[in-house]
């Protein structure tokens, strides 16, 4: 039995090393697919993006649709972990493995890959391109290097999520089923998202209770009225604007690391942007505010969104004002010792709430 061992790179930087046991040599390592597999036979269209040749060899051609994913069972000492490569069709493979959460976070970063002939190329960019010999067997994609080999089944069914576009990403700060988005301002590392990780006591908008659909002062009042929204507006909140936390449950929401901020390191925030009365305008997200002064210019890639809050919760107890209000106006975030930052679409200033309810998270790191 041979192992087979080989670095994934993410933009010039070793990911993790890692050695697939090897138990056929490569007559057989595509092998019968395993029963319990999910994924079907390849039958995607051929791959346009990038510079890739896709002339056959090996197994007639690799044929790579957008978003598709294999995954590898690689051995550790003492635990086995599996490993996915999802490839785009602009010529770009991101890699990562199963964190302890059961989810798949990618980074963002990638490597770009070509083929040619029976070859698969991966380059980094920092002079890392490795080459191997590769083939496809019904959904088995067998990559050799050497007498060596590996083989990647391809898998349906994944809810994997690349983040798009430029930015910086933590793997371990959790935005549903993708990594969060992260700026450094002044000496801190921010959140450039709202947490969406889900604990006890933390909820998407919309989820339990009914949502007001009034304005100003009446937003919450029998005459502004309230509805329940369907399942797939809740999600889409989530995935928008992250989950809502009551106080306890923000406390440990932030993963090691990283923690709630302080009401001291908001006002730090606030000055960065240029005082309390113009920090709304610069920390607010270009798109997605209603009100008077509405948008912002996110000048520090801050990028604030107007999630909402839930109304009349605090800590296991309801009211009978129980509801959700907000969303897309007002936005209001926990800090350590209870304290609410709150920025409002009809104005630019940073405020500071008061009130009890489950409010959004941004984690801060040294």
């Amino acid at each position: 039995m041979k192992t087979f061992t080989f670095t994934f790179t993410k933009l010039g930087r070793t990911l993790l090393m890692l050695t697939a046991v090897i138990a056929v040599g490569l007559a057989g390592c595509g092998g019968d697919d395993n029963p319990n597999d999910n994924g079907g036979n390849n039958n995607g269209g051929n791959n346009t993006g990038g510079n890739n040749n896709n002339s056959g060899g090996g197994g007639g051609g690799l044929v790579l649709g957008n978003n598709e994913a294999w995954v590898a069972s690689i051995d550790y000492p003492g635990e086995t972990q599996l490993v996915a490569w999802v490839f785009k069709n602009d010529g770009k493979r991101y890699s990562d493995n199963k964190v302890g959460d059961g989810n798949w976070k990618f980074s963002g970063e990638y490597s770009t890959y070509s083929t040619s002939g029976n070859k698969l190329t991966f380059d980094s960019g920092t002079k890392s391109e490795i080459s191997y010999t590769y083939s496809i067997s019904g959904n088995k994609l067998i990559l050799t290097l050497g007498e060596e080999s590996v083989t990647f089944t391809k898998t349906s069914g994944l809810n994997i999520v690349i983040p798009s576009g430029s930015g910086n990403y933590d793997v371990s700060l959790s935005c549903g089923n993708r990594p969060c988005k992260t700026v450094a301002i002044g000496r801190k590392t921010w959140m450039a998202e709202n947490l969406n990780y889900t604990t006890a006591d933390s909820w998407c908008y919309g989820d339990g209770a009914q949502v007001c659909t009034g304005s100003g002062e009446n937003i919450c009042t029998p005459t502004g009225g309230r509805r329940t929204l369907s399942a797939s507006e809740i999600q889409a909140n989530c995935d928008k604007y992250g989950r809502l936390y009551t106080e306890t449950a923000a406390m440990t929401a932030c993963p090691k690391g990283w923690r709630l901020p302080r009401y001291l390191e908001w006002d730090d925030l606030a000055e960065a942007a240029g005082g309390t009365y113009r920090a709304g305008y610069v920390l607010k997200s270009t798109s997605g505010w209603s009100g008077y002064n509405g948008n912002g210019n996110d000048s520090l890639g801050f990028s604030a969104l107007p999630g909402g809050g839930r109304n009349g919760y605090s800590d296991g107890v309801y009211t009978s004002t129980n509801s959700y209000e907000y969303i897309g106006s007002y936005g209001y975030w926990w800090t350590l010792g209870g304290s609410v930052a709150e920025i409002r679409g009809s104005d630019d200033k940073l405020h500071w709430y008061s009130g009890r309810g489950a409010f959004s998270v941004r984690c801060v790191k040294d």
